[in-house]
């Protein structure tokens, strides 16, 4: 099984907290809004195997928020434009751009009312995957070993607490 195939099933049995039940698209926004927070503030003299621990974090949210949408995050990956600046900082606003615009999309329907556009999400995803994958490409960190640091480090702190024998992780049926 391909590395991004065991990131997204990992990502959708850790979609149902033990305590607090499905992870809902605004607490992925919150989280992924701050992940990019981390990854900005890793510009200020920051270690390379740090910055791939806070991309898997991003992209774990990412994963969350496709999930909502019945989408895998191979798609977004295979489907993210490239991106030609290799600076750094440019990388980070023009991914955090992208991010941010699904973030407001969803935070503005969820506090104001209305319907969610997932391809407005899922677009926004996948733009801004394409700055993620070039930001680990100057780094010469390799999207496969990001998310296999991601996952053994959420298995480290979480233990079994999210994989499999706890019950349904699939989506409620709609009403």
């Amino acid at each position: 099984m391909r590395t991004v195939d065991q990131f997204q099933a990992f990502t959708e049995r850790m979609m149902l907290h033990p305590r607090l039940g499905i992870i809902p698209e605004g607490t992925c926004c919150l989280g992924l809004a701050g992940e990019l927070g981390e990854v900005a503030e890793l510009f200020v003299g920051n270690s390379r195997a740090t910055l791939a621990k806070e991309l898997g974090d991003v992209l774990w949210y990412v994963a969350a928020l496709a999930w909502h949408y019945d989408t895998k995050v191979c798609d977004l990956l295979s489907d993210a434009p490239v991106v030609g600046s290799s600076v750094a900082e440019v990388l980070i606003v023009h991914m955090s751009a992208h991010f941010g615009k699904a973030i407001d999309h969803v935070k503005k329907l969820e506090w104001h009312g209305g319907e969610v556009d997932p391809g407005l999400v899922l677009r926004s995803l996948r733009d801004g995957l394409g700055a993620w994958k070039a930001l680990a490409r100057t780094y010469a960190l390799s999207p496969d070993d990001i998310m296999a640091a991601n996952i053994a480090k959420l298995r480290a702190r979480h233990g079994d607490a999210f994989s499999g024998g706890a019950g349904d992780r699939s989506k409620p049926e709609a009403a």
